[in-house]
């Protein structure tokens, strides 16, 4: 699996949460089942042991990927939903190509994510959302505190 997508976790300082960071090595999206499996299971397992953590999935280096495919995963993906609404702030997408934007646009109007959603170019905009998100969250807080 190391060869075909990375994980790693940073701690966000400036907003104080967990940052998982899933990256496609590969330019091609690999169609084997237990390699699809383990990345799920990886993701979960981080996602509950980092409550209120933060996603970027960087699919920039990806070039090729079966629609079909992805269609045929979104029922065991979307299994996942009750762990990420309960525990990720949100998920920001890094998709530079413009093609995969309109296949992540039509499936999720299909399948309504549970958390907010970014589809960004560049890892700065992710960040910008991230950043913006977070402070309307921080004041939401502070108003709920003074209630």
């Amino acid at each position: 699996m190391e060869q075909e997508i990375s994980f790693q976790i940073k701690n966000h300082k400036k907003i104080n949460t967990k940052i998982i960071f899933i990256t496609y090595l590969k330019e091609k999206l690999s169609r084997d089942e237990n390699l699809l499996e383990l990345a799920l299971k990886e993701w979960e397992r981080l996602i509950i042991e980092n409550s209120k953590c933060i996603v970027i999935i960087d699919t920039r280096s990806l070039k090729s990927v079966s629609y079909e495919y992805l269609w045929s995963k979104l029922d065991r993906i979307t299994q996942m939903d009750t762990i990420i609404k309960s525990n990720v702030i949100c998920i920001v997408y890094l998709i530079n190509n413009k093609i995969f934007k309109v296949m992540a646009n039509s499936i999720m109007s299909i399948y309504k994510p549970v958390t907010k959603i970014r589809l960004s170019n560049s890892i700065e905009d992710g960040m910008k959302f991230i950043n913006s998100f977070n402070s309307i969250n921080q004041e939401k807080d502070e108003k709920d505190e003074k209630e």
